[in-house]
């Protein structure tokens, strides 16, 4: 009797390690931190950390400040919980509750302050409050200051062709008690550990102040086609686009009188106003371009030639909007770009597709722990 006890315990044991695994394999884990963490009733507005509302880079020693204006649009008061991941995971220590018991209707703007972000803290992480995100980098602390950091002249985001150069300058100033080496990152995904490295000065001595002037002729082939430069704690975006025509110039770029990005709903007109000027020999042609949610591009028949030296003011409606999907779009005109959100998008939603030979294979090993098992109980409960 004693061993058919035994057999029963070993089988219930196998059943329940056999229906994790099955959870584990349908469940995105991808998406599974966002989604835990997303309130629908929840507004988040201006998130920031230490001021950066895309990317923050910070000394591994800084601390860590978190803004944002917080509103609750639902009819319940609300935990608003903030996370702080990396690897796609959110484990208990890494997630708190930045405000408490916000009532329905009640905005309120919030401040989140760890002094000194934990040292077992990876180099890259993400900071998430609602469905709103910051990327956030951790150097060492080399106690440099740099000043004026620019890619080809732009000190926030560049647009540049694939073949052409791209040049660092920026001012560091070594506050040290010792000589330092300034490096120089390339990092793309927002993560350091899958860039380029490099050293721009050499030996900068204490107190001692010196100028970068860095260039790469030509991107290497497999560079993204978005990285980060960064010098210190200072950074710059940098976007690598197919094909830009540097002769011809685009200025004043909007979308429905936005500069920047825009908010449209599924079925408003689309206006898209620019001037833009041929500088070159030649007569150049200059193509509208929308990137979808969806990493696809499209073109939607607007295309002006210009001679040379010729300058033309345009205004172009489009209707084909109606078609997309809600989402977040791009739309380029050489070298300009606004970026667009479509409706009332959300993140992507948890992916409920099931992988059937990965079941079939769960299955076969419950059947065969089953077997074996049941076999152990009959052997032992004969014995007995």
């Amino acid at each position: 009797m004693r061993w058919k006890k035994i057999a029963v315990t070993l089988i219930g044991i196998v059943l329940i390690f056999s229906a994790y695994a099955v959870v584990a394999l349908t469940t995105d884990h991808e998406n599974l931190s966002e989604q835990r963490f997303l309130i629908e009733e929840l507004v988040v507005e201006n998130l920031e950390v230490n001021g950066e509302d895309e990317l923050s880079v910070i000394h591994e020693n800084e601390s860590v400040t978190v803004t944002a204006t917080i509103t609750n649009e639902g009819d319940d008061t609300i935990d608003v919980p903030l996370a702080i991941e990396w690897d796609d995971e959110v484990d208990d220590p890494h997630k708190g509750t930045i405000y408490e018991d916000l009532a329905p209707g009640e905005t309120e703007d919030i401040q989140w302050t760890r002094e000194e972000h934990r040292t077992w803290w990876p180099d890259n992480f993400l900071i998430r409050v609602g469905e709103e995100t910051v990327n956030v980098i951790v150097v060492e602390d080399l106690n440099i200051i740099v000043e004026d950091l620019e890619v080809n002249g732009e000190s926030e985001h560049l647009d540049v062709g694939e073949g052409d150069p791209i040049t660092v300058t920026a001012t560091v100033t070594n506050e040290g008690d010792e000589p330092v080496d300034v490096p120089l990152n390339i990092a793309w995904d927002y993560e350091l550990d899958r860039g380029h490295k490099g050293t721009v000065l050499q030996d900068l001595a204490p107190g001692e102040t010196d100028d970068i002037d860095w260039t790469r002729e030509e991107h290497s082939t497999w560079w993204p086609d978005e990285y980060t430069v960064i010098v210190g704690t200072e950074s710059v975006r940098v976007t690598v686009l197919e094909d830009i025509d540097v002769d011809i110039v685009v200025e004043d770029l909007m979308v429905n009188g936005e500069p920047d990005e825009v908010e449209i709903g599924l079925d408003e007109e689309v206006v898209i106003t620019a001037t833009v000027r041929n500088e070159g020999d030649s007569t150049e042609t200059v193509d509208l371009i929308v990137e979808g949610a969806q990493d696809e591009e499209g073109h939607f028949g607007h295309t002006l030639e210009l001679d040379p030296g010729d300058s033309e003011e345009i205004e172009w409606v489009m209707d084909q909007h109606a078609t997309w999907d809600e989402g977040f779009y791009t739309i380029r005109l050489g070298d300009e770009s606004v970026e667009v959100t479509v409706g009332e998008p959300t993140d992507e939603p948890i992916d409920d597709e099931v992988d059937w030979d990965e079941i079939r294979i769960v299955v076969g090993l419950i059947i065969a722990a089953l077997v074996v098992g049941i076999g152990i109980g009959v052997l032992w409960s004969k014995k007995g």
